[in-house]
């Protein structure tokens, strides 16, 4: 299991404050702000069967009638909104630009969110929702006494694979970081095993020039909400992984000295 350190506990209020609703499905029908609720058939053919209905089929004003099979609710949703089944993916396929996010409505920006597991309750105002894909998205670094350690949200209950994700094409210039990163996920090395604080082998961790993808040997629970914090030698010989809690990791990422961490 990954460790939980100390300040786990710090942020209890944004945790709530997010995790009180959950994603859902928006009724694609342009006027209408419904939401389509799972419904199981209560007569006829397809009694038991489970169904999506939208939450105004019983009112006159709106009078919209969608229902959708239970096996079919995501083919559907993608072709209404989209005009087409498959999932809409980013132009770098990594990583959503806010220029390309602002060219989708609230309830194209909903199904985004969805497709990725992101959850944002009933939001539906687009400027939120662009800022909410752009938080769960993002992975922050930095270097650390040799180390690199990177940090992102954890959107999942259960936790058996996780992405840091890094657009190589907006990186540039002469910052050493961005520099460092770069050569750090261009250079090939074999998969590295991924250590808990007691240095049991918990997972193993593989690098590409755009991600670090971690796959864990057990699912690990309680996280939703919180950040991953990661950390790997630059030499890529070792990975340790621990959760903490939104404001430890902008403690971490924003201190001017290097003595919030001791990795060694």
């Amino acid at each position: 299991m990954l460790y939980f350190t100390q300040s786990y506990f710090l942020l209890t209020f944004l945790i709530f404050t997010i995790n009180i609703y959950m994603s859902y499905f928006p009724c694609p029908k342009p006027k209408c702000d419904g939401i389509l609720d799972l419904k199981q058939a209560k007569r006829g053919p397809s009694k038991g069967e489970y169904f999506y209905g939208c939450t105004n089929f019983s009112n006159s004003l709106v009078n919209c009638k969608v229902t959708v099979d239970k096996e079919n609710i995501l083919n559907y949703l993608h072709s209404e909104l989209f005009g087409t089944k498959k999932i809409p993916l980013p132009s770098n396929k990594v990583i959503w630009k806010i220029e390309e996010l602002e060219k989708f409505n609230s309830k194209q920006l909903l199904m985004i969110c969805s497709n990725n597991g992101y959850d944002v309750g009933y939001e539906d105002n687009k400027d939120n929702l662009i800022n909410l894909i752009n938080y769960f998205q993002t992975s922050y670094y930095t270097i650390h006494y040799g180390d690199f350690l990177f940090s992102k949200v954890i959107s999942s209950d259960y936790l058996l694979s996780f992405n840091y994700y890094f657009n190589i094409e907006e990186l540039g210039g002469d910052n050493f970081h961005e520099i460092a990163l770069n050569s750090f996920l261009s250079t090939k090395s074999k998969s590295v095993k991924i250590l808990d604080y007691l240095n049991n082998v918990i997972g193993e961790a593989s690098f590409s020039k755009n991600s670090i993808d971690l796959k864990f040997d057990e699912s690990i629970s309680g996280g939703n909400s919180f950040e991953l914090l990661t950390m790997i030698d630059m030499a890529k010989s070792y990975c340790k992984c621990f959760i903490i809690s939104g404001e430890a990791s902008l403690e971490i990422f924003n201190a001017k000295d290097e003595l919030f961490f001791n990795s060694h």
